[in-house]
């Protein structure tokens, strides 16, 4: 699955950092995932973040694994949302939260 176009916001370079992604009705994730109204699947949600999280932390993950996993709200194009990942290598855990401004689209942790 192709990454959305995205950029750096924030890092600490080592365990956390925040990006912003551009959601466009292009996105192959979107085919058949509804087409009178575009969601973006949370298997999308989750590719992203860990491989995102790949990329900036310079992990290669195994998945074993979700816990506490919330889609609260869905996330439709276009629209630019803020992605916040937090990676604790000991306990192979990446925390991942998608938001714009005060609204939380969804938010977890990924067993890697």
């Amino acid at each position: 699955m192709k990454l959305p176009d995205y950029k750096l916001k924030y890092s600490d370079s080592t365990s956390q950092a925040i990006f912003l992604l551009d959601i466009v009705e292009n996105m192959e994730c979107f085919d058949g995932h509804f087409d009178d109204h575009p969601v973006l699947p949370g298997v999308a949600q989750l590719t992203f973040a860990v491989k995102i999280a790949e990329k900036q932390f310079n992990f290669k993950s195994q998945f074993k694994g979700l816990e506490v996993v919330k889609f609260q709200q869905v996330i439709t194009p276009p629209n630019r949302v803020s992605l916040e990942l937090k990676y604790d290598a000991e306990k192979s855990k990446l925390y991942f939260k998608y938001y714009k401004e005060e609204q939380t689209f969804s938010s977890g942790r990924v067993l890697v």
